[in-house]
């Protein structure tokens, strides 16, 4: 009769990774366990945050580590709020609407400098021609922002 065992699953910032912890071989973040090695399961829980898959203890760790990174407060870092996210989100729209509006303008002034242009060499064009092809070209696309 085989030896029940019990998988394992690593929590926090060691999830998905091959590794030696308290002599059992995870690999992806997945150990096997014999289930009567009750010792075992809690050095890996206590110590190593491995918890046995689908157990009530492996779905509240995880959701502790998703909840610690998602507010930023496991590195050090300043938690980030919902009223910052959408300070962020109205930001990043008003950029993008000032950059649609810069690129109309340089098209309007890229068509009026090529009707001047026409106008200074003798030709005339009117305002119902369509502008040329220097007018046409699109923006170039912005840069990334820097950290």
């Amino acid at each position: 009769m085989a030896a029940r065992v019990v998988e394992v699953k690593l929590v926090g910032p060691r999830a998905g990774q091959s590794c030696v912890l308290a002599g059992f071989d995870f690999v992806d973040g997945v150990a096997r366990v014999p289930a009567d090695a009750s010792a075992a399961l809690g050095i890996l829980a206590t110590y190593h945050s491995a918890y046995p898959r689908d157990s009530r203890d492996f779905e509240a760790a995880r959701e502790k580590w998703e909840e610690s990174q998602w507010k930023g407060a496991s590195a050090g870092e300043a938690a980030v709020s919902e009223k910052d996210l959408a300070r962020v989100r109205t930001a990043m729209e008003d950029l993008q609407a000032e950059l649609e509006a810069t690129r109309r303008a340089r098209e309007d002034l890229e068509a009026r400098l090529a009707r001047a242009e026409g106008a200074g060499k003798g030709t005339s064009t009117s305002a119902t021609e369509a502008p040329t092809a220097e007018a046409q070209e699109k923006a170039p696309k912005a840069g990334k922002a820097a950290k």
